[in-house]
């Protein structure tokens, strides 16, 4: 195991095992991620949380949302619906 000490002005701190922290980390980050379904140009997109593009398009919010809560259930998360002005209106917890 790998130790390494950094000391800055008197201080001394040690870390061990990075990487097997960075994992523990990605793995809590993935599990509280949510997916979103909200309006988008007249029609309603399935965004997972912290992603730049929708992973869905649909055309009627009804869809959208049936959708997302079959990939929720794959991927054990939470599904937060908006209203048209972007407002939360209901939150699926899986």
């Amino acid at each position: 195991m790998a130790r390494m000490a950094i000391s800055s002005k008197g201080a001394s701190k040690t870390s061990t095992n990075r990487t097997a922290s960075k994992r523990r980390i990605t793995h809590r980050k993935d599990s509280s991620q949510k997916i979103h379904v909200i309006p988008q140009n007249k029609k309603w997109a399935i965004k997972k949380e912290g992603s730049a593009r929708a992973s869905k398009i649909s055309s009627n919010k009804e869809t959208a949302i049936s959708q997302a809560r079959k990939m929720a259930k794959q991927d054990h998360k939470d599904v937060v619906v908006h209203r048209k002005d972007g407002t939360i209106e209901k939150w699926h917890k899986n």
